[in-house]
């Protein structure tokens, strides 16, 4: 009797492992099936995708601070600007996409990026290069509806430094460099306050560069304000004074010695150095 208990308890031993058995081969045979559905038949879309998305680190420029006379008048500050970039790694024929760009956009220097994009170091490759500042709304529309024939190019909105005033007061606010660094006056000397510090993002973007996602992002930090001592109506009445002449005017406050107005002739707009520099510059 014990015996015969024996015996079927073994055979029901035999039957749960031979059951783990089948299973285990299963779940085997199921993982097999799955692999090879994904390498073989999914394959090349996967390998299509993996492709034409990719991962992009992107500065977001930081705007930079405004310059205002001693009553709070703004004098200097920043508007928007749809600004052209080419990125060298995504771009398969540099002659067919400059010639398609230049059916929409005027570009007057198509010898010159060709150069750039041609001896670009292979470690630079991903970095976008600025080919032209300041497109017109036309252009961009222009630009965006053929984006999918344009891989490589993309457009950033970014700030456009402006002085209100044109030539007012223009030997003391100097101008910035197509890099958004001061070269002269104001713009100069307190550069390191005006910049600010650029943020970043690190994306993740399709084939015709439009993000897919955003992975990380680090916000901009604006550039502090400057205040002169500089009345801006005394500016002007000094200004309207040098019409036609050359010479120069300056004002001072006889209590503490402040300057109120300096004004030299014949002078500059500004405006036309952001608007013509290229990097040249």
């Amino acid at each position: 009797m014990l015996k015969a208990h024996k015996i079927e308890t073994n055979k029901s031993l035999q039957r749960k492992i031979i059951w783990l058995d089948l299973f285990v081969i299963s779940l085997f045979f199921i993982l097999v099936l799955r692999l090879w559905y994904l390498q073989v038949i999914k394959g090349q879309e996967y390998r299509i995708r993996s492709e034409h998305n990719r991962i992009r680190l992107r500065e977001i420029p930081a705007y930079r601070g405004k310059i205002m006379d001693r009553n709070g008048i703004i004098l200097v500050d920043n508007k928007p600007s749809y600004n052209l970039y080419l990125i060298p790694e995504e771009i398969k024929k540099v002659d067919d996409l400059l010639k398609k760009l230049s059916y929409m956009v005027k570009l007057d220097n198509i010898k010159e990026i060709k150069e750039k994009l041609l001896n670009i170091k292979k470690a630079c490759a991903f970095k976008p290069i600025c080919i032209k500042r300041g497109l017109s709304f036309d252009e961009v529309a222009k630009i965006e509806t053929n984006k999918l024939l344009l891989q490589g190019v993309v457009i950033r909105v970014e700030g456009k430094r402006n002085y209100i005033y044109g030539k007012l007061a223009s030997h003391i606010l100097g101008y910035i460099s197509w890099d958004r660094k001061g070269k002269a006056g104001i713009e100069y000397k307190w550069d390191k306050f005006l910049s600010g510090t650029p943020g970043g993002m690190q994306i993740e973007v399709d084939a015709t560069g439009r993000i897919v996602r955003v992975i990380s992002k680090r916000l901009p930090v604006a550039g502090d304000n400057v205040y002169l001592t500089i009345d801006k109506r005394l500016q002007q009445k000094a200004e309207q004074l040098l019409q036609g002449k050359s010479g120069a005017i300056v004002a001072l406050n006889p209590k503490d010695g402040e300057v109120l107005a300096m004004a030299s002739s014949p002078s500059f707009d500004p405006n036309r150095f952001v608007e013509g520099m290229d990097q040249k510059a």
